[in-house]
């Protein structure tokens, strides 16, 4: 039988009644991912998302590189289907899985049976294969606690499947599934950057991205100008939505709830840091969260691509 490609589910499989609209999306989008790489079969059954190339234009090597960077996979595997039959599993192991086997040195079969019809039990199906695999192998030691290689096999509802030990999915959960993003725009390089990138995409779409800008209550007279901020960001907020179609919001945070929640904010990110701008992120994004789940930001951007001044300041780059 042909390869195939098995998605495994992370944290989508603790969701409840609806964990089935969150399989969809992730069908969906392996869906569009694998287009460019010919006909594939798409479906998911008890927790695994199965890819099965259709004819033999397939670009397999395409697909699975494709689907080792969709979210919503925490591992994946290439695998060879094969009749629910303990011979048959067998050879299918031998011939599949019998390269990595000659250049191993220990190993051991782990059979997970979803098929309860399955006349032996998973640990009789893996001491059978393991015993037959270890006389065709003499080579071989088998190690049921750190061997060099394990044999997966798995009975399922529709057929067995063989595979090596799976690789690493790019995890979290299906993009889609969180709604769409929102922005939020301080007017800075970084922040307008990135929402001038998602407003092409979203406008291609048909669709208008969320953003919201922060400030402070009296800012207008009280604002003074310092290194670590020079100007104030409501001009240049102004001008990135000048220049693209968002849905914005301005918010304000007056010094009252700034000082009620400094507590709040040093206990939540539990680390030293600058607290009253941890406070009014804290409050900023209690508002926005009522609007969109997903923030895309500009933070960090100083940091990695040093824009605050004592990365090229001499007189702060040197000081103790």
């Amino acid at each position: 039988m042909k390869e195939i490609i098995l998605l495994k589910q992370g944290e989508m499989v603790l969701k409840g009644l609806n964990r089935r609209a969150f399989e969809e999306k992730l069908m969906g989008n392996a869906k569009r991912r694998l287009k460019k790489y010919g006909s594939f079969k798409v479906y998911t059954r008890q927790s695994t998302t199965y890819i099965e190339p259709q004819d033999e234009f397939c670009d397999f090597e395409g697909a699975w590189e494709a689907m080792g960077k969709l979210f919503g996979v925490a591992g994946l595997c290439r695998a060879r289907a094969c009749v629910k039959d303990k011979d048959a599993i067998l050879e299918c192991v031998k011939e599949y899985l019998g390269d990595q086997l000659a250049m191993a040195r220990s190993f051991k079969v782990e059979t997970k049976r979803a098929d309860k019809t399955f006349p032996m039990t998973s640990i009789q199906l893996s001491q059978y294969v393991g015993g037959e695999l270890h006389d065709a192998y003499p080579h071989l030691i088998a190690d049921m606690h750190n061997p060099q290689f394990t044999v997966h096999v798995e009975v399922r509802d529709f057929d067995a499947f063989v595979h090596a030990n799976p690789t690493e999915g790019a995890g979290g959960l299906p993009i889609g599934v969180g709604g769409r993003a929102l922005s939020l725009l301080s007017g800075g390089i970084d922040s307008s950057v990135v929402t001038a990138l998602a407003s092409r995409q979203l406008e291609s779409e048909g669709a208008v991205l969320n953003t919201f800008s922060f400030d402070f209550t009296h800012n207008d007279d009280c604002f003074q100008s310092n290194a670590f901020q020079p100007t104030r960001d409501r001009p240049f907020v102004d001008q990135v939505l000048a220049l693209y179609p968002l849905r914005h919001t301005y918010l304000e945070c007056d010094e009252v709830t700034l000082a009620d929640l400094l507590e709040d904010a040093v206990r939540m990110k539990d680390l030293p840091g600058m607290t009253d701008v941890d406070a009014s992120l804290l409050y900023f994004c209690g508002l926005v969260k009522q609007h969109n789940k997903v923030a895309l930001t500009g933070e960090c951007a100083d940091e990695i691509f040093g824009g605050y001044p004592w990365f090229y300041r001499d007189d702060l780059f040197h000081a103790d």
